[in-house]
């Protein structure tokens, strides 16, 4: 049977270093105000929602490794479950994770993983998303940065947080989210071009604005 699911959804899919860990912290430490104004944020253990997308990653055949363990979702369908129990009274509902953009694919840095199994890993994991949501009300929302700024950024804290050892250079051919226009490909592919919204996170940074007054501009206007 069909889980009764909310009106809305607002998967909020990165990229890494525009906002996110702020946005999840807040959003994740507002769910009741949230849940009185209609919108669900569901609760996995953690403050964003990775546990859901290593799930992903395991439903559809992606070796294992390089998801953060915490927080945990169980069996992929039980996230039905728990829409049908806490979200049926919510409008709209929000998952939010980074790893939507970037980590969905990317198993590890070990030289066997490549680039493009890496990016063909991802496009099927977006393909089996939007299968999960069809006959849902459907908006992708995500930040972009510019490529040169969020490599350095996204470099500098494999560095400090990850004890990456090798240089910038390979650093940049390891990683694929330079790859802008083909991720996104793969969200409009899956779910059309009128859902997939992407908003500039250096126009954030050039005009002050934080990424939880701009999400909650875009997704809850009726928060102030």
């Amino acid at each position: 049977t069909q889980a009764r699911r909310p009106h809305g959804w607002v998967p909020h899919i990165g990229m890494p270093k525009t906002g996110t860990t702020t946005l999840q912290t807040a959003l994740y430490a507002n769910r009741e105000l949230l849940a009185d104004r209609g919108y669900f944020y569901p609760d996995f253990g953690a403050r964003q929602h990775f546990p859901l997308v290593r799930k992903l990653a395991e439903d559809i055949g992606a070796p294992p490794g390089g998801f953060p363990a915490v927080g945990d979702c169980g069996p992929f369908d039980r996230f039905v479950d728990l829409l049908e129990r806490e979200g049926r009274g919510a409008h709209t509902s929000i998952i939010s994770s980074e790893n939507f953009f970037l980590r969905l694919a990317i198993m590890s840095a070990a030289p066997e993983v490549r680039r493009e199994k890496t990016l063909s890993w991802l496009e099927k994991a977006v393909e089996r998303t939007a299968q999960y949501f069809a006959g849902c009300d459907v908006t992708v929302l995500l930040w972009l940065r510019r490529q040169d700024h969020w490599l350095m950024s996204y470099y500098k804290e494999a560095v400090k947080t990850s004890f990456y050892s090798d240089d910038l250079w390979a650093f940049a051919d390891q990683t694929i989210g330079t790859e802008f226009f083909r991720i996104l490909q793969f969200w409009i592919n899956a779910f059309g071009r009128e859902r997939v919204h992407c908003r500039s996170y250096d126009a954030l940074v050039a005009t002050g604005t934080s990424s939880v007054a701009a999400f909650l501009a875009t997704v809850c206007p009726d928060i102030p």
